[in-house]
């Protein structure tokens, strides 16, 4: 955002947009040279990012050097922005704030602590962020549910585990596919936004009418050649989600004190996710039996669930009310922009 100030939008996607594409790159080295064999990917997952921040690593120390040395300060880039504000948008020439947005974007002094955007948009965060890494970290269950069932596990016992981690890992690059489609699309959106002067608050509508969607194909599909849309819908707005913030933060509260405001709120994520998931495992476990299953004159005792996508859509009917918080949230801060875009419209066009 520093390096790049007439393409903000952009040059905050693409950084996470390489962090979504990790996974499709470690799915298909796992799914090329580590075919049932997660121990064994497991490690490489210890020597490979290791190796990656050794050879990169000091590049990254070296371009935070170079950008040291334009003798960027924050304080002026806050001042640069406001006057792009009062060019752009003439409601906004008068120094008197009329909403926490405004005041918060160019007063350092402030806490974030006490405007209504900041929890907005951590309950935004928290709600979307943890719905997507729901689905994330349950996708094996859900595989699991609409493939192997107890018939299915007694024909094809030997290779029924292969078989499902071969279908898992093809709908985690769906999703990390779809993940960096999210992420980059949305910065570039951003900046579509900010050459007409639209409010980048508007970039939350993706994730939130993306996240409602996905709670309603969860609920629905039964099949595992349906389930791709899901993972699909899921990627794009779990990666928008990440692409929106950071732009959005730093618009309503600037540069200088970025890393600070974007930490607080996405630690956010963190108890939603437990919460989601921890929901999704007790309805899932609610309906699985164990069974035993014969294999070379042994017993081999398997927990199944023969109900399909029963096994677990009950908590979908729960998480799509859920999911309808940021919609509703996101429309009262986009009503507030605009109401304070009008208020200054007219307290200047009075002082004309």
């Amino acid at each position: 955002m520093v390096a790049f100030p007439n393409m903000k939008g952009l040059a905050t996607a693409l950084p996470v947009t390489c962090y979504g594409a990790s996974a499709m790159v470690f799915s298909t080295i796992a799914k090329t040279y580590f075919p049932g064999n997660t121990t064994t990917f497991l490690y490489s997952l210890v020597f490979i990012p290791l190796a990656i921040s050794v050879v990169c690593g000091p590049l990254v120390c070296l371009m935070d050097k170079e950008t040291h040395n334009h003798a960027y300060t924050p304080t002026a880039q806050v001042s640069k922005e406001y006057e792009f504000s009062k060019i752009a948008l003439p409601l906004s020439q008068t120094s008197t704030p009329l909403s926490d947005s405004f005041s918060d974007s160019y007063d350092p002094n402030s806490s974030v602590l006490k405007t209504s955007n900041f929890w907005c948009l951590t309950v935004v965060l928290c709600i979307c962020a943890g719905l997507s890494q729901m689905y994330i970290y349950s996708l094996g269950l859900i595989v699991t549910s609409l493939v192997a069932d107890s018939e299915f596990i007694a024909s094809n016992f030997v290779h029924y585990q292969s078989m499902i981690q071969h279908h898992q890992q093809t709908q985690v690059g769906l999703l990390s596919l779809a993940s960096c489609c999210g992420r980059l699309l949305t910065g570039l959106t951003a900046d579509t936004f900010y050459h007409f002067h639209m409010p980048t608050l508007l970039l939350l509508y993706i994730p939130a009418l993306l996240v409602i969607t996905s709670q309603i194909f969860g609920y629905l599909f039964d099949t595992i050649n349906t389930i791709w849309l899901l993972s699909v819908f899921v990627g794009f707005g779990y990666g928008s989600i990440y692409s929106a913030g950071p732009i959005i933060v730093r618009e309503l509260w600037g540069i200088e004190k970025f890393s600070f405001h974007w930490g607080l709120i996405n630690m956010s994520p963190i108890l939603c996710n437990v919460l989601f998931s921890s929901m999704f495992a007790k309805g899932y476990d609610q309906h699985t039996r164990v069974q035993k299953f014969s294999i070379d004159d042994d017993k081999v005792e398997v927990a199944v669930c023969n109900f399909k996508k029963y096994c677990y859509n009950g908590t979908y009917k729960i998480t799509f009310f859920i999911s309808l918080i940021p919609f509703v949230l996101v429309s009262v801060m986009i009503i507030k922009e605009l109401l304070r875009r009008y208020s200054r419209r007219q307290y200047h066009q009075s002082k004309l």
